[in-house]
């Protein structure tokens, strides 16, 4: 900590620094002012713990002094040194809040008695307030998770009674809304790429969650209104009242200044559909799903679009895919190595994606659930893994990744390229990787349970199947492998190292040692210990 020293006396500040324990109160810089003046500023320009200063001195006292220190410092504790020893200062002193009061010439040993009671008093009231810090936060937080699940409770179809949304209403500082109109906003970022997880994505709408407050809210003193949660989609979904949009959204820029704002500072578009205006007591979730299946409709796989579904035409009329089950289909192509006919029909479904009528949500998840289909059908016949060359596994199981018909293209045909190189593969070459894969775990965890079960567990093969695919691929069994690295892991511990010769059988995993010393002699003909004397010899 910091301490002031207060005397128009400069021989009794060199006395209290001279005699001031520094190490035992962990004070970093002690700092001397002759006068409240020079008292003030370097209170302005330093943090100061505590003070110690003289009541007389000319122009302005330290009474005077410790008042402007409680009504601007009040944290700052003040130790005030007097050679009157009247009660009427002493009086003066409590009444404005000094931690101390000593009569001048004050013993060393006095003085260092009080600064330590000072300084015990403020490491109290630090960590008090650290406690506070950390329980308001604690609080925050759960306010706002408890403010998001209630809202995707409500949009997701949750039944409340009308006094229970009220009570947690009133509990959570909203507004009453419970016969109030409102309008939902729904945001969707756009331009994920296929290295995005879900906690980049989680990270990013929580700026864009910010973002949307400041654009919606900036000039607003109550943010309590602000209303928001993350759906299924990982779409941001905002509520506002509908006088509040009506006021300061319709008609204005604020929407398009956050998609620029977005672009700016997230390097990403953002589609915004605002839905048309209900009381809050009807069903949430009917105008949550309303606007999401216009969203699909209206915007699509579009970016950075702007709509309203008050003001907008009718969404164009929604037709069915034909570029997709024209045959021949996906699976045959893939079946019969024809690779550029399917890539060329690929690229006539992405197309037909970006036509007017079938540029919905709906649809670009309707040929990525049939693009997975056909991989994984024949991902499995070939003794492959979809998820070991997907790159990203999260877009095996949550199609809504993707944003747009480009994502979707992207993503599809790079993971054709990958497939087609591993099928095209000789077979022994092809399934190399499984065997990489058991080498490596065995060398790894030789010290441990390393068993066919343990082995398939980690490849996530089944044993029977693991066991014969090894022994196709490698000519030998896996016991056998095992066994024989095991050995010659011994022979090298025997040869380099001073390891005993339990410590170098618990190593390869044997736990009886008499075990390992017969095996050892099976293949050598000579115990372990016989070993190394004929190396060392």
């Amino acid at each position: 900590m910091n301490m002031l020293l207060v005397d128009d006396e400069t021989f009794v500040l060199d006395f209290l620094e001279e005699h001031i324990d520094r190490s035992a109160f962990g004070i970093q810089q002690i700092i001397k002012a002759t006068s409240v003046n020079e008292a003030l500023a370097s209170l302005n320009e330093h943090r100061i713990a505590l003070v110690i200063t003289d009541i007389r001195m000319p122009e302005q006292t330290g009474l005077q002094l410790l008042a402007i220190i409680r009504a601007q410092w009040p944290a700052v504790k003040v130790i005030l040194l007097s050679g009157y020893s009247e009660f009427e200062y002493a009086q003066q002193a409590i009444a404005h809040g000094a931690f101390a009061y000593l009569l001048k010439p004050a013993l060393p040993e006095e003085v260092n008695r009080t600064i330590k009671l000072a300084y015990e008093r403020i490491r109290l009231e630090e960590e008090n307030r650290s406690q506070l810090s950390l329980a308001e936060h604690a609080i925050r937080t759960n306010h706002l998770a408890r403010k998001e699940r209630l809202l995707f409770d409500l949009l997701m179809g949750r039944r409340y009674s009308t006094q229970s949304i009220q009570d947690q209403l009133n509990e959570l500082q909203l507004p009453a809304l419970t016969s109030t109109p409102i309008r939902l906003l729904i945001l969707r970022l756009e331009e994920m790429n296929s290295a995005a997880t879900i906690e980049d994505m989680e990270l990013l709408n929580y700026s864009l969650a910010n973002m949307a407050e400041e654009m919606l809210y900036g000039d607003v003193s109550n943010h309590r209104s602000f209303w928001y949660c993350r759906d299924p989609h990982q779409y941001l979904c905002i509520i506002l009242e509908e006088r509040f949009y009506m006021e300061r959204v319709e008609g204005s820029d604020r929407l398009s200044e956050l998609q620029r704002t977005v672009q700016l500072y997230l390097g990403r578009t953002v589609s915004i559909l605002v839905s048309r205006s209900q009381h809050f007591s009807a069903q949430l979730s009917v105008l949550y799903h309303d606007a999401l299946k216009s969203f699909w409709q209206c915007i699509g796989s579009n970016t950075s679009a702007i709509e309203t579904m008050d003001d907008r035409s009718p969404a164009p009329s929604s037709q069915p895919l034909k570029k997709i089950y024209e045959p021949p289909s996906l699976l045959n192509l893939m079946e019969s190595g024809q690779w550029e006919e399917l890539s060329s029909k690929l690229n006539d479904v992405f197309e037909e994606l970006e036509s007017t009528t079938c540029r919905t949500q709906e649809h670009l998840m309707e040929v990525y659930y049939h693009i997975c289909s056909a991989l994984s059908n024949i991902a499995h016949k070939q003794g492959l893994r979809l998820a070991d060359l997907a790159g990203n596994p999260e877009y095996l199981r949550n199609g809504y990744f993707f944003r747009t018909t480009a994502q979707l293209r992207e993503w599809s045909l790079s993971l054709l390229f990958q497939f087609q190189k591993s099928i095209e593969l000789p077979s022994s070459k092809r399934q190399s990787h499984i065997v990489q894969q058991i080498h490596q775990y065995v060398q790894e965890n030789l010290a441990r349970d390393v068993t066919l079960r343990t082995i398939s567990e980690h490849v996530f093969l089944h044993p029977v199947y693991l066991s014969r695919l090894y022994k196709k691929e490698t000519g030998e069994t896996l016991s056998t492998y095992i066994q024989r690295v095991r050995i010659e892991r011994a022979v090298y511990l025997l040869k380099h190292t001073n390891m005993k010769i339990l410590e170098i059988s618990q190593a390869i995993g044997f736990l009886k040692p008499q075990y390992f010393i017969s095996l050892f002699k099976e293949h050598f003909g000579v115990t372990p210990q016989e070993f190394r004397e004929i190396q060392s010899s």
